[in-house]
């Protein structure tokens, strides 16, 4: 009995320590990249739009390019 009660307080405090760590590591993580605290979609809706700005641009100086020749 007393060491099943034993086990279990070393559970706790070993559960209590990796918290611990965890919320340690999270607040160094939000410290040096202070973007993942931003909502999803606002970085969803950035990351397409990194994503898709060549592509836009390209589209412009083909647009450019074909209104030229006619």
């Amino acid at each position: 009995m007393l060491s099943a009660l034993l086990e279990r307080e070393l559970d706790v405090r070993v559960l209590q320590r990796v918290d611990e760590l965890g919320d340690q590591t999270l607040s160094k993580v939000k410290e040096k990249l202070p973007t993942v605290k931003k909502p999803s979609p606002e970085l969803l809706n950035k990351g397409k739009d990194a994503a898709y700005a060549p592509v836009r641009h390209m589209t412009k100086v083909c647009n450019g390019m074909y209104q030229r020749t006619t």
